[in-house]
């Protein structure tokens, strides 16, 4: 029984190594655009949280008047904060355009005279709005 020649060896060893770096090869290349891509989307929401401001204007008994006074449009979920009461979806899926003011409903906000009023942006947590219940916000 004769076994390959050298040469014939040679190529089939070759061969496999360019066909097992045509796959790694690939794989990379796709997971590095999806990362790629991942990190671009995170990047600009990020740089555009930092850009965005709102504003509370007036609190009522069940409303909290906000504007939004900074460049960016912001979109998505407000959550209020009235003392101990949490409200996370009283502005549920608005939109907040740059100049606009936004009437959120907030049923659960019982703030007694002192108690801090705080209004975040679910889409952008470092944008927020505090004032004093009983002060003018």
């Amino acid at each position: 029984m004769k076994g390959i020649t050298p040469l014939m060896a040679t190529v089939l060893l070759v061969a496999f190594t360019l066909a097992v770096a045509a796959l790694v090869g690939g794989w990379l290349t796709s997971m590095s655009r999806t990362e790629t891509e991942s990190i671009e989307s995170g990047f600009s929401t990020t740089v555009n949280c930092t850009k965005a401001s709102i504003d509370i204007v007036d609190v009522n008994t069940d409303d909290i008047i906000i504007a939004n006074v900074g460049p960016v449009d912001l979109s998505g979920d407000f959550a209020v904060v009235c003392g101990t009461n949490v409200n996370t979806s009283a502005g549920a899926s608005a939109t907040l355009a740059q100049g606009d003011i936004l009437k959120i409903t907030a049923d659960n906000c019982a703030a007694s005279s002192g108690d801090k009023i705080r209004v975040t942006s679910s889409k952008c947590p470092s944008v927020w709005a505090e004032c004093t219940e009983g002060t003018s916000c």
